[in-house]
Formats: C-alpha cells, sequence, structure tokens
C-alpha cells in the first residue's frame, strides 16, 4: 500500500523542475533535507529509491518524466479529500483547489468528489506561478 504524505504548502516550484537539475531535496513526509548521492538508482524502473535520512521512510523520485508537471491536471477526489497521485501513486490531501504531488511534482486539481468538503480556491494564483514558471524555464531548443 502506498503511503500517506501530509503537506504543508499547495505548490513548491522547486518540484517542478527536473530532479537531477534540484537545487534542494526534501523528504516528502517530514521535510527533512537529503542528497541523491545516498539515493539508489534503478534505470529500469526509472525512479531513485530514496531513505530519507531524518524520517527513514523510503519513497521514489522520477529519474525523468514523461509528463509535463506545470500542466495542471484533473483528478478526483476520495472521503476527506484524499488522492492519489496518477503519476507516481502518492496519496496525500487537497486542502486547496489546485495541489502538487509532492514527490513527483505534478500539479493536481480536484474535479469533483462524491463526498462533501470544503477547498481553498487557489487557482488564480497557481496558474499564476505555473505560467511564469514556464516563461523561465524554456527548454534551450526553444529560447531564440
Amino acid at each position: 500500500m502506498p503511503k500517506r504524505i501530509a503537506k504543508v504548502r499547495p505548490l513548491s516550484l522547486e518540484l517542478l523542475r527536473p530532479v537531477r537539475q534540484r537545487e534542494h531535496h526534501a523528504c516528502p513526509y517530514c521535510g527533512g533535507e537529503f542528497s541523491l548521492t545516498d539515493a539508489i538508482k534503478t534505470k529500469s524502473m526509472g525512479y531513485y529509491i530514496v531513505d530519507c535520512p531524518s524520517c527513514t521512510v523510503g519513497f521514489f523520485l522520477p529519474l525523468s518524466r514523461s509528463f509535463k508537471p506545470a500542466e495542471p491536471r484533473p483528478i478526483q477526489l476520495g472521503a476527506g479529500g484524499w488522492a492519489e497521485c496518477p503519476e507516481c501513486k502518492a496519496l496525500f490531501v487537497f486542502k486547496h483547489r489546485y495541489e502538487q504531488c509532492p514527490c513527483c511534482g505534478k500539479i493536481l486539481f480536484e474535479k469533483g468528489s462524491r463526498f462533501e468538503f470544503k477547498l481553498e480556491d487557489n487557482s488564480s494564483e497557481v496558474l499564476a506561478a505555473t505560467k511564469n514558471f514556464q516563461k523561465q524555464h524554456k527548454p534551450w531548443w526553444r529560447v531564440i
């Protein structure tokens, strides 16, 4: 069963960058810093396997992505606002309309639920931040 993650903030622009380009790596469970040099690299699965040095919880980080994390993807929420990331299968609670997976960095937005709960609407902030991020981080072959 995947581990459930408690999130503190809805969006981290650092998580939108590819794993190998990030300056800092924070554990999605406890927030402790770690280095990729301590992680196990599995090319066959396409993930780093990380054991957090602070809380000793293990999780995966993608070597590369077949998706664009800054493009929001709709997701249906479960009871209490729980959702499973469609990319990396991490479970976390939605407290805002737009949330970001703490493991792979994919931005997700709720498209409904059969359960009643209230979410803060942060759509304008998240969409503005992702648009700004995409402008600043264009692929080198698109820069003219």
